[in-house]
């Protein structure tokens, strides 16, 4: 990320990182000026830095909702974290005499529902839930809020949110219940820290908002291309490189320590990190997330019937399946079994000659995964041992062979 514009819009937009805001007052409207988000990744695990701006039309208490893939840690966030990564940016684009371009980057449950815990942090009322269906949850909300959001139209759009996300897997949320004024004001910024096989920053959950956004997200990782690849349509880069292309900023562990030690902490001694910076402007619609999440559970019902069918030159299509299938055994752990025996029960409904097909194709899974094909979050894994392979990989890996021992 070119922080020194990106760090003073990173920095003094809070970071509004996708989370929905519902005000509790009748005829008050939420509105989210500017969005600002870090991201640290080690292939495994993430770390979310977010800090807030919004503005009420009126005086109101309301409550975030930020989706999660698994069950996130909540902290406090330090406002150095984003003035260090501003220090880092002029230091390397004077040091490259690219300070106009950097300038610019810069300045650019019961019944279903578990309380896992509850804590205040500053002015903020945290409270992180597991919700394994999407009624339960959509209940609970309005048992907490009184009733009062059952007849609004954002409420309808609560319901559509909370159906993507629990589509997607998502069983984990974070309810942030935080007092507005109608002047724009900055809350406490938060870090998040989960578990999850890719790189994630929630956008739909936004759309809970009304209006005009700027969202700018900073992202520190191994390997940056499979994110730069998942990047919406409307993210644009800022991070402009001395010779002249717009690309990403490499920068070793032990640099990012001085900016972000928790960050820093994901990563190996001396480990070479990207940093990448996207920003948006425009509505608060969303359709997509980063990545973008697909109903797993849809998309693979589909495609296991279409493995009835399979012929001999399914095999390539089928390997995806298993793969993508490997992947949310990981996404959705509490579903793993549930979605074995699926894969089976389908699988055995195949015709006896697709067979030969589908144990082929559960070879080919293994081989990306283990090969480390770029959605899987890698450039390579050649000459990567077992004891050195991310554990997300070896569960995946586990998975598939498990899959194959059933056939």
């Amino acid at each position: 990320m070119r922080w020194l514009g990106l760090c003073v819009v990173v920095f003094c937009a809070s970071v509004l990182a996708d989370r929905g805001m519902v005000p509790l007052e009748p005829r008050i409207r939420v509105f989210e000026p500017e969005q600002n988000a870090v991201i640290a990744f080690n292939g495994e695990e993430e770390l979310l830095y977010l800090t807030t701006g919004v503005r009420a039309s009126g005086k109101t208490a309301a409550i975030q909702l930020v989706p999660f893939p698994t069950k996130p840690e909540v902290s406090k966030g330090e406002i150095g974290v984003l003035r260090a990564i501003e220090r880092f940016l002029w230091r390397r684009m004077l040091q490259r005499r690219h300070w106009k371009a950097a300038q610019d980057a810069a300045g650019t449950l019961r019944n279903g529902v578990q309380v896992l815990q509850q804590q205040r942090i500053g002015s903020r009322n945290l409270i992180t839930i597991k919700a394994n269906e999407k009624e339960a949850l959509l209940r609970w909300l309005k048992r907490r809020l009184g009733g009062r959001i059952e007849n609004r139209a954002w409420f309808r759009r609560l319901r559509h949110i909370i159906s993507h996300y629990h589509a997607c897997g998502f069983r984990y949320w974070v309810l942030d219940e935080v007092q507005l004024n109608p002047n724009t004001r900055f809350v406490e910024p938060l870090v998040y820290r989960f578990r999850c096989p890719f790189m994630f920053y929630p956008l739909v959950v936004s759309s809970l908002m009304e209006g005009e956004t700027t969202i700018t997200v900073a992202a520190f990782s191994a390997d940056a291309a499979p994110f730069l690849k998942a990047m919406p349509k409307g993210f644009k880069n800022l991070l402009l490189l001395p010779n002249g292309k717009r690309g990403v900023l490499t920068l070793s562990s032990d640099q990012l320590k001085s900016i972000w030690r928790n960050a820093a902490d994901l990563f190996g001694s001396g480990e070479t990190v990207e940093l990448c910076i996207y920003r948006y402007k425009g509505d608060v619609k969303f359709e997509s997330d980063i990545p973008e999440t697909v109903g797993m559970r849809k998309r693979v019902a589909g495609l296991f019937e279409r493995l009835a069918k399979a012929s001999s030159d399914a095999e390539a299509e089928i390997a995806w399946v298993l793969a993508d299938l490997a992947e949310d055994y990981l996404f959705a752990a509490p579903d793993k079994a549930h979605l074995l025996k699926q894969m089976r029960k389908r699988c055995q409904k195949a015709p006896e000659k697709a067979k030969p097909e589908v144990v082929a194709a559960i070879k080919r899974a293994l081989g990306y995964i283990i090969c480390g094909l770029k959605d899987f979050g890698l450039k390579t894994l050649r000459g990567v041992s077992a004891r050195s392979m991310p554990k997300h990989y070896l569960a995946a890996v586990k998975f598939l062979l498990t899959a194959l021992k059933n056939f």
